[in-house]
């Protein structure tokens, strides 16, 4: 009798065991199923023009999905999905793409995951912007982020820039001390010949990216020597040499700019001022501003070197000195010399270049504008 039940109890067991195994082998695969058109994406990219825009996809499931987005060059912010998870059935999906303002492709790759065993991919490219900014332009920078900034060109012209733009191109000029950049725009309008923008006139504009503008110049000041015995001590004593000064000087708005090769040591901060002694480097009657260059790399294992545009304040209490001979500030012009120490055999100062500038030039303010 016992050993009937318990042939029973194990013929019991083994219905079970055939059962549980026949509902095993019907678990769900995932599918995702689509049209032909969304088919190809899968094997060909998902193409965008550099403007901003947006595609959508249609596909089916038989179980829950999700799309992870990534991007080699960046985060992948440009590129979004919405939404980016769903459950089974049909779905659609919107791929969005910002306005790409680079001179180069980007890519984003879309993930799909279909349950948890079946993945596909699909990659979005992007146009580069063919349109590159129509201008580029040396600028002195006025005023801040609640009044709006102003932009006076080196080149005469005015230029006021949409705060939307500032904010994407810039973003960083409300938060640091930015007087000196180079930029590259586009007008919100046609000029009046059609192309080139005229010295006195006033511009809105739209930022834009471009490889080769929107950066700051680094700006420092001009300082004084002329009794002021500490500052000479550290601005003649510990002055060092310049790999090499681009003879090519100019000054305006209140800046004089030149560019520079400097050696110097990566892992320390270098120093870099002008500097002039007021009693001995100004000559009203000539009419002659002489500036030297100070330069240390605070190491003497330099280990690099590079080349920027430097830019460095005039100073502003010699204008009064040579206003008050001048006629005409705005016409009247004096000769701005550049000395430096460019020689490391010699190591002594000489003049590494000059110009010429109107005496309004020593300050902004003294234009007009």
């Amino acid at each position: 009798m016992n050993k009937l039940i318990l042939t029973g109890e194990k013929l019991l067991i083994f219905i079970l065991l055939v059962i549980f195994s026949a509902c095993s082998n019907e678990t769900i695969v995932p599918q995702i199923k689509l049209d032909i058109e969304e088919e190809n994406y899968f094997v060909k990219n998902m193409e965008f023009s550099s403007s901003e825009g947006e595609k959508t996809f249609s596909f089916n499931t038989n179980v829950d999905w999700s799309i992870l987005v990534t991007s080699p060059q960046d985060d992948g912010t440009w590129c979004t999905v919405t939404p980016s998870s769903g459950s089974e059935g049909d779905n659609v999906i919107t791929i969005k793409v910002k306005e790409n303002i680079e001179d180069k492709d980007r890519k984003a790759i879309l993930t799909f995951s279909v349950g948890t065993t079946l993945t596909k991919t699909i990659t979005v490219v992007q146009e580069k912007n063919i349109l590159l900014p129509s201008y580029t332009s040396y600028v002195t920078i006025s005023g801040d982020e609640i009044f709006g900034y102003t932009f006076y060109s080196d080149f005469g012209y005015i230029l006021r820039p949409t705060m939307q733009s500032v904010q994407e191109i810039l973003p960083g000029l409300s938060k640091s001390d930015v007087k000196r950049a180079v930029v590259a725009f586009d007008l919100t309008s046609e000029t009046e010949n059609g192309k080139d923008l005229l010295a006195g006139k006033t511009y809105d504009i739209i930022l834009r990216q471009s490889y080769y503008a929107n950066y700051a110049i680094p700006t420092y000041n001009t300082i004084d020597i002329a009794n002021n015995t500490a500052a000479a001590d550290s601005l003649v004593n510990k002055n060092q040499y310049i790999n090499n000064v681009n003879d090519s000087i100019w000054a305006i708005n209140g800046y004089i700019n030149t560019q520079m090769t400097l050696n110097y040591d990566q892992s320390k901060a270098f120093s870099v001022n002008t500097y002039y002694n007021s009693e001995k480097d100004v000559d009203v009657d000539q009419k002659t501003l002489s500036l030297n260059i100070y330069y240390n790399s605070n190491s003497n294992s330099n280990n690099a070197h590079g080349t920027s545009v430097f830019s460095f304040k005039l100073p502003e209490k010699e204008y009064m000195k040579f206003a008050s001979t001048s006629i005409n500030p705005s016409q009247d012009s004096i000769k701005v010399i550049l000395n430096a120490i460019s020689d490391y055999d010699t190591n002594e100062m000489r003049k590494v270049g000059e110009c010429n500038m109107a005496i309004s030039d020593f300050y902004l303010s003294q234009r007009g504008y």
